[in-house]
């Protein structure tokens, strides 16, 4: 492997963002950082163990009030609230603590016991991430298999697990499937979850659900959309904007694929071959992706979701000619950051492994 160094970038995206950008490369404060939310005109950042909050992507302060023993994966703001998200360390237990001014940090006592997205809409926090079937007391505990679990908060406080009578969580090809949502986001037609389902015991495929209230939910049929005959399939990000929802994933080990939703129930795959895409995110006037085609990390805009162009070609991001792996994007409402890393040797292809892509 080679010697990575952690960088971010900023544009000012007070007007519509044209074909040709001009990026800023800021150092993110710390080593092993990386992007993890946003809110009101802030975008947040861990380093170190910290988290560090910015309003222009590059100038960072740490905030305070946080046990430094935590590892910090996402924060999310919703009305007067943020939360934070995550492990303490060296246990791994799943933490979750609220604050409104970002000073004073309340812990939640009974958080859900795994959390790999929140997303806020409606004056509902809803957090996914998955559910065991355990067998076994003890240490002779074995899990039988996950599927995805589903939390809903009004206040970030006091979580409720939505009921999966009718096992639309579980897995749609295997009973003993693991079932992992990564992402949600909320939109105009509610909320939209998007993970991995075990097809076969060689290989898995992608899964998407829809909930206009976050309480009742479907499963997305995504049958000969989501899933590849050549390999493992999965979608890993998802956002929504003017025009609807788009989320990115992969088809096969190395191939990446972006679909699009109008209104989140029913969806398309758009053309979209050239490249890795590790994250999306919408701004004003269209979607920004962030990923790699080659060994540069590449920006992709599309105004409408179905419609993809590159915005940047090897020297943005690689001026001395490094491989250079953009990893997720985060945006305000006059500002974009994307976090990537500078790789000073070739290392293999991104791995099909959604938390890797989204390090």
């Amino acid at each position: 492997t080679g010697t990575q160094t952690s960088t971010s970038t900023s544009i000012d995206l007070a007007e519509p963002p044209a074909p040709v950008l001009t990026w800023t490369r800021a150092e993110l404060p710390g080593r092993r950082a990386r992007l993890v939310g946003t809110g009101p005109n802030q975008v947040f950042a861990t380093a170190d163990e910290i988290l560090y909050v910015s309003t222009n992507g590059s100038d960072w302060r740490a905030v305070e009030g946080l046990p430094r023993s935590l590892t910090i994966a996402s924060v999310t703001h919703g009305g007067e609230t943020y939360l934070a998200q995550g492990y303490d360390y060296p246990v791994q237990s799943p933490v979750l603590f609220s604050t409104r001014d970002l000073a004073r940090w309340i812990p939640v006592e009974e958080p859900p016991p795994s959390v790999n997205a929140i997303a806020y809409g409606d004056g509902l926090f809803v957090a996914v991430g998955e559910d065991a079937t355990m067998s076994g007391m003890g240490d002779s505990a074995v899990i039988e298999s996950i599927h995805a679990g589903v939390w809903v908060s009004s206040d970030g406080h006091d979580w409720l697990m939505i009921a999966d009578d009718t096992g639309v969580f579980q897995g749609l090809y295997r009973d003993d499937a693991w079932v992992e949502p990564q992402d949600v986001t909320f939109g105009s037609s509610g909320f939209v979850i998007v993970g991995q389902d075990d097809y076969t015991s060689e290989w898995a495929t992608g899964a998407a659900w829809h909930s206009s209230d976050g309480i009742q939910w479907s499963r997305i049929d995504g049958s000969g959309l989501f899933d590849s005959s050549g390999g493992d399939s999965g979608l890993y990000a998802v956002t929504h904007g003017e025009s609807g929802y788009v989320a990115t994933g992969i088809l096969d080990p190395y191939a990446s694929a972006i679909w699009f939703s109008p209104i989140g129930a029913s969806w398309e795959r758009v053309e979209f071959s050239d490249a890795f895409v590790a994250d999306v995110i919408a701004i004003d006037g269209g979607y920004l992706a962030v990923g790699e085609r080659g060994t540069a990390g590449t920006v992709y805009f599309s105004a409408d979701g179905r419609t993809w162009e590159a915005l940047t070609d090897q020297a943005t991001f690689s001026p001395a000619g490094e491989v250079s792996r953009l990893r997720r994007a985060a945006g305000t409402q006059s500002q974009v950051v994307v976090y990537g890393k500078l790789e000073l040797e070739a290392v293999d292809p991104p791995p099909n492994d959604p938390n890797a892509q989204r390090e």
